[in-house]
């Protein structure tokens, strides 16, 4: 397991101690969790108990946060799951940018679904009208942040339909430099975007949904930190390969690339 997970999307109202330990694999874990409205919704952010010292957690419109310190060093490591809505998100980001201008300085990680794209390229086979005012917003935001999106490892694209005729690359991490530094980043891992589905209650579906990915967190463990296992890099570099595929298409894309990179995907 990693030491951090950032979980978006767990449609429960409440979570408790026994589900942490189930989620997690052992009883070494620690978590926060903003719950969800009715039967959507929901952010959890879990990490192994001995990782770091929790200083004080935060939460706001689309974002849940903790402060940490670790090495007496303070960091910041936010969980994002922002709104379709435009103006909601520009008030997440406003939020963002106070609480960020107003906290004791340290390294920030800013991690999960962003709902936009930072670039036109960032999208294929969906309409790209009207999204130029967001877009220049988002990107805004990250310069307000001082944060940098560090290069993609892998698929380019988080979110594709069913048929995989369209994409997007709506999920990211945004690092401040220093954390880049005492981390040594050298990317970050987009794998498979295909969708887990699983049904019964959100506590049964939670727990299903993070087995199945579990070897992918693991793995993102060590790609954050440049260590790529061979097999890994060979299928990632034909995701990459074949998104560029995607948006040289701009959404006519062939089926027999479809299925490439679905293969691919899985091979990742």
């Amino acid at each position: 397991m990693a030491d951090i997970a950032f979980i978006q999307e767990t449609k429960l109202g409440c979570f408790h101690h026994k589900l942490a330990e189930e989620l997690w694999g052992n009883e070494m874990v620690e978590w926060s969790h903003m719950e969800a409205i009715g039967a959507s919704g929901g952010i959890l952010t879990m990490w192994r108990k001995d990782f770091f010292t929790l200083l004080f957690s935060f939460r706001g419109e689309g974002f849940l946060g903790v402060c940490v310190e670790k090495e007496n060093k303070r960091m910041y490591f936010i969980n994002i799951y922002a709104s379709c809505d435009h103006m909601a998100r520009l008030n997440s980001w406003k939020m963002l940018v106070d609480l960020k201008r107003r906290s004791i300085d340290g390294t920030w990680c800013v991690g999960g679904d962003f709902n936009i794209v930072s670039s036109l390229e960032e999208r294929v086979g969906v309409s790209k009208k009207n999204y130029k005012r967001e877009i220049e917003d988002f990107n805004e935001f990250i310069r307000e942040m001082d944060l940098v999106d560090p290069p993609t490892i892998g698929g380019k694209f988080s979110w594709s339909n069913k048929s995989g005729s369209a994409m997007s690359r709506l999920d990211r991490f945004l690092l401040s430099n220093s954390f880049i530094d005492d981390w040594n980043v050298e990317g970050q891992s987009i794998g498979g975007v295909e969708k887990i589905e699983v049904k019964g209650r959100g506590d049964f579906c939670l727990v299903e949904k993070l087995k199945a990915i579990k070897s992918k967190i693991r793995m993102w463990n060590k790609e954050v930190f440049g260590w790529i296992d061979l097999n890994i890099e060979v299928a990632g570099k034909e995701m990459h390969f074949l998104d560029n595929k995607f948006a040289h298409f701009a959404g006519n894309v062939p089926e027999e690339i479809v299925v490439q990179r679905s293969k691919a995907a899985i091979d990742f």
